[in-house]
């Protein structure tokens, strides 16, 4: 799996997961929505009228969550369409492996032979050692006073 694919099912399953939390907050706002209904109904008097405003300020809260997490789901699964239709712009099909790099820039690839990945020192660090083989010390001449 590629990184554009993982970002991409990452974005639907966050989707997902927002659209479920969104019809869970929206029946849950439905649910206190008639409790205070009811509850504004009864004739218990003052006590069942303030209980009433409770369950009605629970509902809006559930009801708003339910908006939060329906525009949430919009953001992911948008975020997930714009990265594939780039990823089909860029690549001109889905294979994300098809580039072939420029000549003259360093790829590090998962089958490079070891000798052509090295570590780039980066300004203030400190010289990194390298190992010579004995048999290219003689062939090249280092360590030797010849």
């Amino acid at each position: 799996m590629t990184i554009k694919e993982h970002l991409g099912s990452l974005h639907l399953r966050h989707a997902e997961h927002h659209v479920e939390k969104s019809k869970h907050h929206l029946q849950l706002g439905k649910h206190f929505g008639k409790l205070a209904e009811a509850f504004g109904k009864s004739e218990m008097g003052e006590t069942h009228a303030e209980a009433g405003e409770c369950l009605q300020k629970i509902a809006d809260a559930h009801k708003s969550m339910a908006e939060h997490h329906a525009e949430e789901a919009n953001y992911h699964t948008q975020c997930a369409k714009t990265l594939r239709d780039s990823h089909k712009a860029m690549m001109g099909d889905d294979d994300p492996d098809a580039l072939v790099p420029l000549e003259g820039f360093s790829v590090v690839t998962r089958d490079a032979p070891k000798s052509k990945v090295f570590g780039v020192p980066r300004f203030g660090q400190r010289e990194i050692p390298i190992p010579t083989d004995d048999v290219l010390g003689k062939i090249i001449g280092v360590g030797t006073d010849e």
